[in-house]
């Protein structure tokens, strides 16, 4: 039974200075990339737009992807959901429906199996940090969700749930992770996976790509990034699973992630990355936001980085960088909605949890970029 939660946009309005402009320098380092010149402006619009709610905390984080029944899943984190639930969930799934800029959004929490949800806060809890719908390998009339799942065990690492049913019910791909030996990838912190339209349709390629940042806990920032990838018939067999061994020039693959490659650098800048594919632009757009130390502390100032490139693993350039994005709280797991993105490219909605307190919301601004002569 589905629960219908809310039918309108509770607004909040923050503006700071400085956030519709693109020229920043992050206190945590120097800009990374060059400016792009492909995409030659970018302006967030300081309106943001907070899904309502009627407890304290639903949940935040919110991997989210855009399925074939033109819904958008994703999954709460550390929060009681907008049903709300009677205790508070590491993971629980989710249903978004409309567009945010109408007034015909709901959300639902989709009641779920024992695997699909899952208990303990921070990092003592398992959470969805990539969520991915497609086409289903083993029917093509079906649909898959594919979720990584991080905060393996006290050392991190990352593993797989699936779900045939639109998240009513889910697996573990590789068996258990708390009985299976080889069920967890240990260098895998925060995986994600890139985002490629409605139910992966925009994908250029046979493969699924995802990314983390080069560390094996979510908590931790990085000097670089892992890319790796899978053909998308077999997401569900770790043995196919490649990891990025070249360089931009010459890209290669290898299944052995202890001689990957870095990505994407960016010194003391890589946190929970999200990367999408933009078929007007033809564009992979990537975004991190970083802080201070070992962002224990949401209250530490997040960046904001976008990025843009022809390729999944670069060369990238640099569309927007910040070094107090929402100074006040955070900018935090920064993403783009693939189904808010419009079709000439030129705008979407960011994503992110943290505002003005936090992190316990799911929030948007809306982005405008752009294009030389345009």
């Amino acid at each position: 039974m589905k629960t219908i939660l809310i039918c309108c946009f509770t607004i909040f309005l923050f503006t700071a200075s400085n956030v519709s402009d693109n020229s920043f320098s992050l206190q945590s380092g120097t800009r990374p990339y060059d400016w792009s010149t492909f995409i030659t402006g970018c302006t967030i619009d300081t309106t943001v737009i907070s899904l309502p709610y009627n407890v304290a905390r639903p949940g935040d984080n919110w991997p989210v992807t855009w399925s074939d029944d033109d819904n958008l899943y994703t999954f709460l984190a550390d929060g009681y959901g907008f049903t709300p639930q009677s205790k508070e969930y590491s993971r629980y799934p989710c249903k978004i429906t409309g567009t945010p800029f109408s007034d015909n959004v709901e959300v639902y929490d989709i009641p779920t199996n024992s695997v699909g949800k899952g208990t303990g806060g921070d990092v003592k809890g398992k959470k969805v940090s990539g969520l991915i719908s497609i086409p289903d390998p083993s029917d093509s009339s079906g649909t898959m969700l594919v979720a990584w799942v991080r905060n393996i065990n006290a050392n991190g690492g990352a593993s797989l749930l699936y779900s045939r049913d639109y998240g009513a019910n889910w697996n573990w791909a590789w068996g258990d992770p708390d009985s299976t030996p080889g069920a967890v990838i240990p260098e895998l912190g925060h995986p994600s996976w890139m985002q490629a339209g409605k139910n992966n349709a925009a994908a250029q390629d046979r493969y699924l790509y995802f990314y983390s940042q080069n560390q094996p806990k979510a908590y931790l920032l990085a000097d670089n990034v892992i890319l790796g990838r899978v053909p998308i018939n077999s997401v569900l067999d770790k043995s196919e699973y490649q990891y990025f061994t070249g360089t931009v020039e010459n890209p290669s693959w290898s299944s052995d992630i202890e001689i990957r490659k870095p990505a994407f650098t960016a010194e003391s800048q890589c946190y929970r990355l999200f990367v999408s594919y933009y078929p007007a632009l033809k564009r992979y757009i990537l975004l991190t936001a970083n802080g201070d130390g070992l962002m224990t502390n949401y209250k530490g100032t997040h960046n904001l980085g976008i990025y843009e490139s022809v390729n999944p693993w670069g060369p990238w350039k640099t569309v927007y960088w910040n070094d107090s994005f929402h100074s006040n709280w955070s900018v935090f797991g920064p993403q783009i909605v693939p189904k808010w993105i419009s079709s000439d490219g030129k705008t979407f909605y960011l994503l992110f949890s943290n505002f003005p307190r936090g992190p316990y919301k799911f929030n948007l601004q809306k982005v405008s970029i752009t294009l030389p002569g345009k």
